[in-house]
C-alpha cells in the first residue's frame, strides 16, 4: 500500500460495549480495514469528523446525544459515506432516522449475515467477497 493510499476504516457508535466487540467480530470475518469503535454520541461525531470512516454504524439509544441527532449533525457537516442505524428500536426510529440521513435502518438483534448484507450493501470497494455479491 503506498502513502496515498487509505486503508478502509469503519466507525462503530453504540453504548454497549459487547455489541461494539460483537460487530466488530462480525466485520473481522470479512472485512480487512480498521475498526474504530465510540460509546457515545458526542465522541462518535468527533471521531467521525476526524477521521471520515468508509462507514458509520450507529445505534440510536446512545449517551449525550442520540443517534439521530448524530446522524443529522455529520450529514450537516458534509459527511456523505453512508451511516447505518442498527437499532432496538427500528420501528418507531426508521422514519425520523432516515430523514436525519441513515441509509438503512437495521433492527436489533441483527444476525451476521443480515449485519454483512447491509454492510457489504453500503460499503463501496472495488472487489469484494463472491458471496457478498451474489444477491
Amino acid at each position: 500500500m503506498n502513502k496515498e493510499e487509505k486503508k478502509p476504516l469503519v466507525l462503530i457508535v453504540d453504548d454497549d460495549k459487547a455489541v461494539n466487540k460483537l460487530f466488530e467480530f462480525y466485520l473481522r470475518s470479512e472485512f480487512n480495514g480498521t475498526i474504530l469503535s465510540a460509546y457515545d454520541g458526542i465522541s462518535g461525531v468527533e471521531k467521525c469528523l476526524k477521521h471520515q470512516p468508509d462507514v458509520v454504524i450507529m445505534d440510536i439509544k446512545i449517551p449525550f446525544k442520540d443517534g439521530i441527532v448524530a446522524t443529522r449533525e455529520l450529514r450537516g457537516a458534509g459527511f456523505n459515506n453512508p451511516i447505518l442505524i442498527v437499532t432496538s428500536f427500528a420501528e418507531t426510529n426508521k422514519e425520523s432516522s432516515l430523514e436525519a440521513g441513515a441509509n438503512v435502518v437495521i433492527p436489533k438483534p441483527v444476525w451476521r449475515d443480515e449485519f454483512l448484507r447491509q454492510f457489504w450493501r453500503f460499503y463501496k470497494v472495488d472487489e469484494k467477497p463472491s458471496m457478498v455479491l451474489a444477491e
